[in-house]
This record gives C-alpha cells, sequence and structure tokens, in this order.
C-alpha cells in the first residue's frame, strides 16, 4: 500500500461474504436459499466455510462434518472447488483496479484498496465503496462487505461490522467508543501469544490498550502502538464485534 505521505489515507477493506459457500450458489441455483457447507473431498474433513443459513443453525468455520450435520440436519455438504474460487478472486481484482492501481490481495476473499488519490475522480469513499458492491453484485453476482478508514487495521475491522452486505466507515472521532470494550483478540494481528501476553498485563480489550504503559513490560504494546495511538469516536451504533467470514 501506499506510505510516505502525511497526509490522511482513505483504504478500503473488502471482504467477500461467505465466500466459498456463495460461490457454489451462484454456479447451483438449487443451492440459493440453502445451508450448504463447503468442505474438503475427505467426508470428515472440516468445514471451510458454511452459507449464512447454515450459519442461522449454529455451523461454524472449522467444525467437523459430522459436527454441523448434528445441529443442522439438513445442511448440504458440497466439496470445494480452489480453482474456481482463484478464478472468481482473480475477476474480483480485475473490478478493483478499475478504482486504484493500489490493491493489496490479503486472502483469495479480501483485499485492501488505497483509494486516497481515486477521490477525485470517483467522488468519496462511500460512493466508491458503493459503487465496487454494486457490480461485485451485479457482475458476479456476489455480495460483499467494506470497510473504510484511515488505515488497514480499522477498515477490516469495520469490514466485519455489519456482515453480510455492510458498508461502514470508521472515522479517527469513532474509535474510542467502538473500541473500548472489544476484545483485543478481534483487531487484525493479535495473535494467540500476544493476546496471552496482554492479558497478563490485565489487556483484555482494545479499549485497555490505551491505558498501558510503555516500558519493558509494555513492549509489546508499543510493537502494536498503531492499534493504541489512533484516537477518536462516536457512531451512533452500539458497537458490535466483528464478523470475520
Amino acid at each position: 500500500m501506499s506510505s510516505g505521505s502525511d497526509r490522511l489515507h482513505t483504504i478500503l477493506h473488502i471482504d467477500m461474504d461467505a465466500f466459498f459457500a456463495s460461490v457454489e450458489q451462484r454456479v447451483n441455483p438449487a443451492l440459493r436459499g440453502k445451508p450448504i457447507a463447503v468442505c474438503g473431498a475427505n467426508a470428515r474433513t472440516v468445514v471451510l466455510t458454511a452459507s449464512y443459513e447454515a450459519r442461522a443453525h449454529g455451523v461454524k468455520t472449522g467444525m467437523t462434518v459430522p459436527e454441523a450435520r448434528a445441529i443442522c440436519r439438513n445442511l448440504i455438504v458440497v466439496p470445494g472447488d480452489h480453482t474456481r474460487y482463484t478464478d472468481v478472486s482473480r475477476r474480483l481484482l480485475a473490478i478493483y483496479q478499475d478504482y486504484t492501481p493500489l490493491v493489496e490481495v490479503f486472502s483469495v476473499d479480501e483485499a485492501f484498496l488505497d483509494i486516497t488519490a481515486s477521490l477525485i475522480l470517483f467522488g468519496s469513499g462511500e460512493a466508491i465503496a458503493a459503487a465496487l458492491k454494486h457490480r461485485i453484485r451485479r457482475e458476479m453476482g456476489l455480495s460483499a462487505s467494506v470497510g473504510i478508514a484511515p488505515n488497514k487495521i480499522l477498515s477490516k475491522l469495520g469490514s466485519g461490522l455489519e456482515k453480510p452486505d455492510g458498508l461502514v466507515r470508521i472515522e479517527l472521532r469513532d474509535i474510542p467508543m467502538l473500541l473500548e470494550d472489544l476484545p483485543v483478540k478481534e483487531l487484525c494481528g493479535i495473535g494467540p501469544n500476544l493476546e496471552r501476553a496482554l492479558a497478563e498485563m490485565g489487556i483484555r480489550t482494545c479499549g485497555g490498550t490505551g491505558k498501558g504503559k510503555h516500558g519493558t513490560t509494555g513492549r509489546p504494546l508499543w510493537d502494536h502502538r498503531p492499534l493504541s495511538e489512533n484516537h477518536g469516536a462516536r457512531t451512533g451504533r452500539p458497537p458490535r464485534r466483528p464478523d470475520r467470514e
């Protein structure tokens, strides 16, 4: 992503909704509106992703197929087709690049777009995000959730707040209320080891990171200071835990 300027950036994070399952439902109309789980070839493998209809029954990524079937008896198990998903991902990338050349592919179903220099051509961040969502639905038959923020961490957080088909902008002024009670593990880059280290310092929420003291025991906070040194916040919405799929 671009850097080196002191101006405030506008970053989009685009996260496709239940990507593997949604692609399968698009390809096979008989699956639409039904609870499906995309899995590997082995009958006892784990769920790679589940449709929102299956999630309503409690089916989650990482469950074994027998576990998923136990809580959703009418679950339809679909073998994954990674060649198909990669092809769809390439087509999505082509759409993104119509709005900015500064695209960072984060995974097969996620990407960051630096649209800072594109605002003069296409309007606001919300206008660009809405246009992208419209094209993805029209051309690909899929839905996406988009987060807009001054940096990647916050834009990724935003994309998960109103899934599916969400569009959330996080301004600097929004940050305190949004992060105050959010568990630290919900932020991109906070893995199990750092989560444990923060817990040992009594820090379990993102709001707590701003109250930590930088020093020998606070070195993990200093190393991750962009998470605690962004200030601002009031969205008018109650804070929600992000959906990571």
